[in-house]
């Protein structure tokens, strides 16, 4: 096996909305202070559009749209922060979305990784058997070793390893479920 055969996406990598977004907020180019920010900037990233030109405008007219709804009377007051969260959602767009080529992070999944795209469970799904019967386990501890997990303030750390524990409880579940199928990017 070649590095590629798993690693897909060494270069031109298009990003899922919520990592594009969460980078921009880390960075302040995206007021996290703005009321449903971020799922308003997810909503408008992850539509579907045309081209270019129509995608940048609906993105314009959504986002002013939304927030001279939430601000009401003191959309004035708040129009400087609103434009420049705008301007960079639009860059995110300009940068990771290209409809004329049908290029997008759900169309070209980067195939590093299991939460948004197929990636690792291309293999360790457990469906695939040798001739004896021997299946690729889908076991997280088969690759990963978990030394620290939990909330904020009751954090458990095992530098043997801890077993996974899916932050949000919904119970047994993500032992048989790809993670992709609910981590859509958006």
């Amino acid at each position: 096996m070649d590095c590629i055969d798993c690693h897909n996406r060494p270069t031109h990598r298009f990003l899922p909305p919520n990592k594009l977004v969460d980078a921009s907020m880390a960075a302040g180019a995206i007021d996290p202070q703005l009321p449903g920010i971020k799922a308003k900037a997810m909503s408008v990233l992850s539509a579907q559009y045309t081209d270019k030109a129509a995608a940048l405008a609906k993105i314009r007219q959504d986002l002013r749209a939304y927030y001279q709804k939430a601000f009401g009377m003191d959309y004035a007051q708040q129009q400087k922060r609103v434009e420049q969260t705008v301007d960079e959602i639009v860059k995110i767009y300009e940068n990771n979305f290209f409809p004329r080529m049908k290029t997008r992070w759900d169309k070209y999944p980067d195939n590093i990784g299991h939460m948004t795209s197929p990636g690792c469970f291309r293999c360790h799904g457990g469906n695939h058997a040798s001739a004896d019967g021997k299946v690729i386990t889908r076991d997280c501890t088969s690759c990963h070793v978990i030394i620290e997990q939990g909330p904020a303030g009751s954090v458990e750390k095992n530098t043997d390893g801890l077993m996974f524990r899916h932050p949000v409880d919904i119970g047994e579940v993500w032992r048989d479920m790809n993670c992709f199928e609910c981590h859509t990017g958006n």
